[in-house]
């Protein structure tokens, strides 16, 4: 690739100028809306490098809205004072590759013009930072070129702060009044300045983009060169680039040997952190191990009290139910002794209740020889109311024995009540 570079910045605001261009117009050009793309034989909608352009407008409202202020009313009431519509509140930078899309056929062209946009968008990024908000690349021109949207962080939204130009502009002609010129001198000296800022910011795009891409710094015509003085400077142009590349690949070599070498010292870095980290592992291990062993040995302990406990307990059931079969069988002797004991008092009760039996039958059969006899003495005598007295005293005697020998007979039968 050879030629010279171009890269343009310039301002909108939402009116639209006497061109009759405005920050809608650009917008729609760039995104080839039919009536702003007159100008392209065959519009094609561009390719997106950077942002969203479908919600930048919206964004650009919202930007410019957020930046009003407040203003208190004679009232008392307050207002939000907006962004004058004439105040430019966007800036856009169109970068041309000098190589027509004609041209652009091998995969060695197409690949540099990729190299050329991505040294183009690394600059942006790297001037404007978030102040950059869209990159397109439009491939239905002649030219291939890129557009590049800006919003500013200036509070008041004022893109003309993007531009260097117009910055020293403001700055010099401010100060020249301030030191007391005339306006037509101090627009004068406002002029120059912002003629040299530009020059600036383009020795700053050719070292950044221009010359790693073997693009001059302008145009013959303008500087009014003979063809072969042009053909020299592209030529020149084409080795700088080439030492640039060497430069690039030597700087790319030592940085991977650099790489090399950080890479080996955090390698060591790694292996010393990993040694640490599995030295205290083995530390916890051991710590841990030991309390195994002391829990382990607690265990052992404890199962010990628990089987010399579990023997006490066997043995003292053992004894017990040795008691407790010495006791069943002392209770059986003494419940067969009793039962002994008890049958050998029934006998002696019931030959004690015969012997009784027999004596009252004998007192019975005495009881009935006195009552005969006082009977007969009474008799004899002439004792009758005597005799009656003592007969009825027999008889209640007689009657008694008779009662106590009856219940006898029929406690013999049942057995003795114990």
């Amino acid at each position: 690739m050879s030629g010279p570079q171009f890269a343009h910045v310039q301002t909108w605001s939402r009116k639209s100028n006497a061109a009759g261009q405005s920050v809608n117009q650009v917008i729609g050009e760039a995104t080839r809306v039919p009536e702003f793309s007159t100008h392209v034989d065959s519009p094609v909608p561009p390719r997106v490098l950077l942002g969203n352009p479908a919600t930048f407008a919206a964004d650009h409202a919202a930007h410019v809205a957020a930046r009003s202020t407040p203003v208190i009313m004679p009232d008392g009431s307050v207002k939000r004072r907006s962004i004058r519509t004439d105040r430019h509140t966007m800036a856009s930078i169109v970068m041309s590759y000098p190589v027509p899309r004609s041209a652009i056929i091998t995969e060695e062209a197409k690949a540099k013009l990729a190299a050329w946009e991505a040294r183009n968008l690394k600059w942006l990024r790297e001037k404007y930072g978030s102040q950059l908000r869209v990159v397109l690349a439009h491939d239905d021109e002649t030219q291939p070129h890129l557009h590049a949207w800006l919003l500013p962080d200036d509070p008041g939204a004022d893109a003309t702060t993007l531009h260097p130009g117009k910055v020293a502009k403001k700055a010099v002609e401010a100060q020249a009044k301030a030191d007391g010129e005339e306006n037509r001198v101090a627009v004068k000296l406002g002029n120059r300045a912002l003629r040299a800022a530009m020059t600036v910011w383009q020795d700053e795009y050719h070292a950044a983009v221009g010359a790693p891409e073997g693009l001059t710094r302008s145009g013959p015509r303008r500087r009014r060169l003979t063809r072969a003085q042009w053909q020299a400077e592209k030529a020149t142009a084409q080795a700088h680039k080439a030492a640039l590349e060497r430069a690039e690949r030597a700087t790319g070599h030592a940085e991977a040997a650099d790489l090399h070498v950080i890479a080996a010292e955090a390698r060591g870095v790694e292996i010393t952190a990993r040694e640490a980290k599995m030295l205290e592992r083995a530390t916890r291990l051991q710590t841990l191990n030991d309390s195994v062993k002391l829990r382990e040995a607690q265990i052992a302990g404890r199962e010990g009290a628990v089987e010399r406990r579990e023997g006490a307990v066997e043995r003292r059931e053992r004894e017990i139910l040795t008691g407790l079969t010495k006791a069943k069988r002392e209770a059986l002797e003494a419940s067969s002794g009793a039962a002994g004991l008890k049958a050998d008092t029934e006998a002696e009760c019931l030959e004690m209740r015969k012997q009784a039996q027999g004596d009252l039958r004998k007192i019975s059969g005495l009881v009935k020889m006195v009552r005969d006899l006082v009977v007969r003495i009474g008799s004899k005598l002439g004792l009758d109311l005597l005799g009656k007295d003592l007969m009825g005293d027999l008889e209640g005697i007689e009657a008694t024995i008779s009662e106590a020998v009856e219940p006898s007979a029929q406690a013999d039968q049942e057995g003795p009540d114990f």
